[in-house]
């Protein structure tokens, strides 16, 4: 990878939150930020995302309702 490469893949970041309001404010701000933002409703939906994208950052809500976190580590 040229550094053109590496700087645009370190700029996508998934947002993991069941909260729609929660998961949208968040991705906002960082995309004013120049951040792609994939988001997840769920773990599954995350485990899904993860396997056709190359998040840099993850974002993961520790609480979510039906979900156990600790799944996409």
């Amino acid at each position: 990878m040229n550094q053109k490469e590496i700087e645009e893949t370190s700029k996508v970041l998934l947002i993991i939150e069941d909260f729609d309001f929660i998961r949208n404010i968040v991705g906002k701000h960082f995309q004013s930020n120049g951040y792609e933002i994939i988001s997840a409703g769920s773990i599954g939906d995350a485990l899904t995302v993860g396997k056709t994208e190359s998040p840099a950052i993850i974002i993961v809500d520790y609480e979510m309702r039906k979900n156990d976190p600790y799944l996409i580590v």
